[in-house]
């Protein structure tokens, strides 16, 4: 697992669960060896659990902050 991810987990876990997150995967360069953390960005596949037609923008635009922020603070 990429060692960034690892360090996160617990504040990932918490965010997750305030956006209702379903299932968040780590895609991309960071997923594998090739990751480099001067250069390389994160990438995330996500599903939600069922929301109500007007709380997915939330969800979206408020997981997006959270992980700005999770990860700004290197």
């Amino acid at each position: 697992m990429n060692r960034l991810i690892e360090e996160k987990r617990e504040e990932l876990e918490h965010i997750c669960r305030r956006r209702n997150v379903r299932r968040m995967e780590l895609v991309g360069s960071a997923a594998g060896p090739a990751f480099d953390l001067e250069h390389s960005d994160l990438d995330f596949l996500v599903s939600f659990q069922e929301l109500g037609a007007g709380e997915y923008p939330d969800a979206y635009f408020g997981l997006l902050e959270d992980l700005q922020r999770c990860f700004s603070a290197r």
